[in-house]
């Protein structure tokens, strides 16, 4: 048996003259499984009324999860950019050579001073599962010897040293 929630979702139409907002009530699926609209006409869009910023009663429904890449280089200001390019490469290798796609858009980084070491922080804005993050950062981690170590927060878990 699925279980539906009702949410309310913004139905925005677009007739020439003017802009005219309608609410409707539709089913959605429990906000752990996946939400997706199929088919949208051309001059239609639909945008769930939380995510117009009509709703004051917004709770974002992804987990903070946010992974600390430590390198084994020194943390040095001058070869910030260099070491921020050999993260991202490793990353990007090991996600290709596995058929992964991430999407980097979603993923705010920045760069990290951790102890002395090269870090790079990465804070994750996307639907993304603790459980997958930790499987994709452990096959990364084994996949280069640029990286010492990870430190992955998820919100609500206890943080895990890989």
């Amino acid at each position: 048996m699925l279980n539906f929630k009702l949410e309310r979702i913004l139905l925005w139409t677009y007739d020439g003259s003017s802009n005219v907002p309608q609410f409707i009530t539709v089913p959605q699926r429990k906000s752990s499984e996946h939400r997706s609209i199929i088919n949208c006409a051309d001059q239609d869009q639909l945008l769930t009324a939380e995510g117009s910023g009509l709703s004051d009663e917004f709770v974002p429904e992804f987990v903070n999860i946010t992974v600390e890449l430590v390198t084994n280089r020194s943390f040095d200001p001058e070869k910030n950019k260099s070491n921020l390019k050999i993260v991202k490469d490793t990353i990007d290798d090991y996600s290709k050579s596995e058929g992964i796609r991430y999407p980097s858009d979603n993923i705010k980084q920045s760069i990290v001073d951790h102890g002395g070491k090269f870090a790079v922080l990465f804070e994750i804005q996307d639907d993304a599962k603790c459980d997958e993050v930790l499987r994709f950062v452990r096959g990364a981690k084994r996949h280069s010897k640029e990286l010492a170590y990870a430190v992955l927060k998820c919100e609500g878990e206890k943080t895990q040293v890989i």
